[in-house]
Order: C-alpha cells, then sequence, then structure tokens
C-alpha cells in the first residue's frame, strides 16, 4: 500500500505545473511530484510496483517484471472498445534499450493504473489530481513521439490512459469524458471526440469554471466538422443556459461564428 501526502509544497507545485505553459519537460516533472507525494512502509519498498516507480530504480527494472503489471492493463482494457486502440503487445515490452522516453512510458503506465497495482490511503483526491497531469503528459507529449516510433510501449501507455479515463468516470463524469475526447482526438476519431465533448459539457454546471472552456470546445470542433446547423443551435441554447456574467463571452463567440461562415463562404466562392 502507498500513502498520499499532500503537503503546502506539493500543492504549491501542482498548482504552478497546472498553470505553466506546458513543454515537453512537463512528463518528468510530473513524475517528480508524483514520486514525492507517495510514501510506503519499509515492508513494501521492495514490491513490484514501488521498484518501478522509484526514479532510482527504473532503468534497471527488467522486462520480465514489468510484464506483470503490463498484463493486468492488458486485462482491464479487455473489455473497452475504441476504435483503432492496439493491443498490449507484452513479447516486445522491453525490446529496446532503456531510453528516457521509453522510461517516461513505462512509468506514467504505472502510475495512471496505481489504484490497480496497491492500495492508496489517505489524499486519494490529491493523486487523482497529479494523475489527470500524467495523463496530459501522455496524450501531448510521449503518445505522439512513441507512436512516431512504432514503440511497443505505446499501447502499453495509451490503454493505461484509457483506463484512467474510464475509471474516473464514478468520481467525474465531465472529467472523465473530457479525457475519452482527448484519447478520441489522438486517435483521430472526430466524431467519437465530438460527442465526449458534448457528454462532458452537458455534465458541467454553468458555475463551474471549466463551463465556457468546455463549451468553446464543443462549438469550435462543430465548425471544424462543418456542423454549421447543430453550431448555431448550440450557441443558441448555450446563451439561455449560461450565466449573466457569461453573455459577454457567448456573445463573443456568436461573432467569431459569423465571422468564420462568412470567410468560409468566401473561400468556396
Amino acid at each position: 500500500m502507498v500513502t498520499v501526502h499532500a503537503k503546502a509544497d506539493s500543492i504549491a507545485a501542482y498548482q504552478a505545473l497546472l498553470t505553466s505553459d506546458w513543454t515537453k519537460s512537463l512528463t518528468q516533472k510530473v513524475l517528480a511530484l508524483l514520486w514525492k507525494i507517495l510514501s510506503t512502509d519499509a515492508s513494501a519498498e521492495t514490491s513490484l510496483i514501488w521498484q518501478l516507480l522509484n526514479p532510482s530504480n527504473a532503468k534497471g527494472f527488467s522486462a520480465e517484471q514489468f510484464r506483470a503489471i503490463s498484463s493486468r492493463i492488458q486485462d482491464g482494457t479487455r473489455f473497452i472498445r475504441l476504435a483503432n486502440v492496439p493491443p498490449v503487445d507484452i513479447g516486445r515490452l522491453g525490446e529496446k534499450r532503456n531510453s528516457l522516453l521509453l522510461i517516461q512510458a513505462r512509468q506514467l503506465a504505472a502510475y495512471l493504473t496505481l489504484q490497480a497495482h496497491t492500495q492508496v490511503l489517505d489524499r486519494a483526491d490529491f493523486l487523482l489530481d497529479v494523475q489527470a497531469l500524467g495523463f496530459q503528459a501522455a496524450i501531448h507529449f510521449v503518445l505522439p513521439e512513441l507512436r512516431e516510433r512504432n514503440e511497443p510501449e505505446y499501447s502499453l501507455l495509451l490503454n493505461a490512459a484509457i483506463l484512467f479515463a474510464v475509471g474516473n468516470s464514478a468520481n467525474d463524469f465531465a472529467h472523465s469524458s473530457y479525457m475519452l475526447a482527448m484519447i478520441h482526438g489522438h486517435l483521430g476519431d472526430q466524431e467519437q471526440r465530438l460527442r465526449s465533448l458534448l457528454a462532458s459539457f452537458r455534465c458541467t454546471s454553468p458555475e463551474d469554471h471549466s463551463y465556457l472552456t468546455k463549451a468553446q470546445e464543443v462549438w469550435t470542433e462543430l465548425l471544424e466538422q462543418d456542423k454549421r446547423a447543430e453550431a448555431e443551435d448550440f450557441l443558441l441554447d448555450l446563451n439561455r443556459s449560461s450565466l449573466p456574467s457569461h453573455q459577454e463571452e457567448v456573445r463573443e463567440m456568436v461573432v467569431d461564428a459569423f465571422k468564420f461562415i462568412l470567410r468560409d463562404s468566401a473561400d468556396n466562392n
């Protein structure tokens, strides 16, 4: 079992990462923070999962040891049906010399599915927040590079990210749907991405700070998919359902939509 410590400096570090301009360095910073907020009793420090999470042990972690965790991730996604998701190729994991990218992929896969490998005590909510940052690092930086290099760790991390997104549906369905939208976008399934964005938006209260951000993403996706009628209906509904304090931003979205349609019409002519 592991214990989560949400100390003031760790919370501050998380908030700084959350609001910073994300670059490739985000991955290593999130991994470092995840390691910092966890502790375990001495009897568990030789466990398989703990050895993998420990940055000082990661380079020497054997493929055979890692396959036990990979098998659990593979089993967990067996009944989750998403288009274009490759199965975990356990036989190929660890076939190449360890690089920083491969180590990051394996550690992120373990961290994103940590609750399936060991019991988590105390501030599980804070752990989920930091794990969500790890999910962002995986989607924006690690997965695209892994896919480009055709690494077997790509399918491992992708399946772990899917498990994390789906597993959070009971805690926060709106956030779970939003993460699934990111996965669908990564996979190139724009129709499912739109459906997940809509599900996330519809489960978000107008009082939530992310309400207008999610509305903007839905509206943009509708326009990019040339669903103009749906985009118009969406903005009209948004104007009725949003708070008075949102009206100025909603009006700006309507103006931008009008400009987009005029520009698109001019291009087609």
